[in-house]
């Protein structure tokens, strides 16, 4: 484990916009520590009533995001992916994140992981000690789509097995070029 990235984040159902901060070095420590010795607690999430979208322009894309909850995550990066794609201007990376029993790299003995596409996969054998349910409900792919290109930087440094505390708005994502969305 390197470090402990606390980052105020926009996350999307499909994307996600970053806002962040980094924690200090003493509280990195001790936060990583605590939540991999007992296992980082499920997201928390808290629906919105509807607003307004947010919307911006990049690139000739238009991106329409739609927030719909409050979202706060401590979890552990399985995997970090950066990308190149026509998204990657908005959303440079996508990080496969696990909370609960799947936050101790301990796991990475018996499952594989790996990122391909924008989705995330994972290969467990059938006498693993935690089963596929579990692992599916406490593991997530996510796209990270960074508000600034400090941030942006600072996501595409993730590397697997830091600890990240997430917190923002779930948000759905429209994108549309020169104007028409899709």
């Amino acid at each position: 484990m390197r470090f402990l990235w606390s980052v105020r984040r926009i996350l999307g159902i499909i994307l996600v916009a970053c806002l962040g901060v980094v924690v200090t070095g003493a509280q990195l420590f001790s936060l990583a520590t605590e939540a991999q010795q007992s296992g980082s607690p499920d997201p928390w999430q808290t629906i919105l009533p509807a607003s307004e979208a947010i919307t911006l322009e990049k690139a000739g894309y238009t991106w329409r995001m739609s927030p719909r909850a409050t979202y706060l995550i401590t979890a552990r990066v399985l995997r970090s992916q950066p990308y190149d794609d026509w998204q990657a201007q908005f959303v440079p990376v996508d990080v496969a994140l696990g909370w609960g029993k799947v936050s101790d790299p301990a796991v990475d003995r018996w499952i594989d992981w790996w990122q391909e596409g924008r989705w995330y996969y994972y290969q467990r054998p059938r006498n693993a000690p935690l089963s596929q349910t579990y692992i599916r409900e406490h593991s997530a792919n996510v796209h990270l789509i960074p508000a600034t290109e400090t941030v942006a930087a600072a996501l595409l440094q993730l590397k697997t097995n830091d600890m990240v505390i997430m917190e923002g708005l779930l948000v759905d994502v429209e994108a549309g070029l020169d104007g028409q969305m899709q």
